[in-house]
C-alpha cells in the first residue's frame, strides 16, 4: 500500500461500511408477512460473494428475482458485530476499532526523497480533509433544513478532521525538521 493511500483507504472502509449499513437496513426492514412469504419459496439461482477481493463461503441467492445475501459473514468482514434476537430481529453493531497504528510506527522514513514524498502526501491530506470534508459539513451545519442531530453529528465529525489536521500539521513540522538535517 503506497503512502498516500492510507488516509484514502480509511475513508474507503468507513464509506463501505456506512453504505453496508444503510443497504442492510433497508434489506431488512422486511414485514413479517413479506419474510413468511419465502418460506417454500424455489431459489432462482445462486452466485459467490466477493467482500474487499476475499470470497466468502456461504453463495448470495436469487428469490423472486430479489438477491439475498449472507449478513452476517458481509456485515463481520465490513467490521460489525451481528447480533440476532426473535423480537427486534438482526442487530448491527459497529466493533469497536483497534489504536490506529500511524504511518510511521510501521515504515521508517530517513531518505530525503521519501520525507519530500510524505510531506507533499500530508499536503495532499490536509487538502483534501480542509477543502472537502470540512467545507461540506460546514454547509451541512449551517443549512437550516439540517436536524438538531444531524448538526451534532457534522460538528463531532468536524471536530475529529480538526484533531487529524493537527496531526498531519505536527507529523508534518517533525518530517520538514527531519528534512533539514537529511544529508543529499
Amino acid at each position: 500500500m503506497r503512502l498516500n493511500s492510507i488516509g484514502g483507504a480509511i475513508m474507503k472502509k468507513f464509506t463501505v461500511g456506512l453504505l453496508l449499513g444503510i443497504g442492510l437496513a433497508f434489506a431488512f426492514s422486511a414485514q413479517a408477512e413479506e419474510i413468511k412469504s419465502l418460506i417454500g419459496a424455489k431459489i432462482e439461482g445462486q452466485f459467490p460473494v466477493t467482500v474487499n477481493g476475499q470470497t466468502i463461503d456461504n453463495p448470495g441467492i436469487v428469490v423472486g428475482g430479489v438477491s439475498y445475501l449472507p449478513t452476517r459473514k458481509i456485515a463481520e468482514l465490513a467490521g460489525f458485530d451481528v447480533s440476532f434476537d426473535a423480537d427486534l430481529g438482526i442487530r448491527l453493531t459497529k466493533k469497536s476499532s483497534p489504536e490506529q497504528v500511524k504511518v510511521e510506527d510501521v515504515v521508517q522514513i530517513d531518505d530525503k526523497q521519501s520525507i519530500e514524498r510524505r510531506i507533499k502526501e500530508i499536503e495532499h491530506e490536509m487538502t483534501m480533509i480542509r477543502d472537502r470534508h470540512i467545507y461540506m459539513l460546514d454547509i451541512a451545519i449551517n443549512n437550516p433544513q439540517t436536524t438538531e442531530e444531524g448538526k451534532q453529528e457534522a460538528l463531532q465529525k468536524k471536530a475529529e478532521l480538526e484533531a487529524r489536521l493537527s496531526q498531519l500539521q505536527a507529523e508534518k513540522a517533525e518530517l520538514e525538521a527531519q528534512l533539514a538535517t537529511t544529508p543529499e
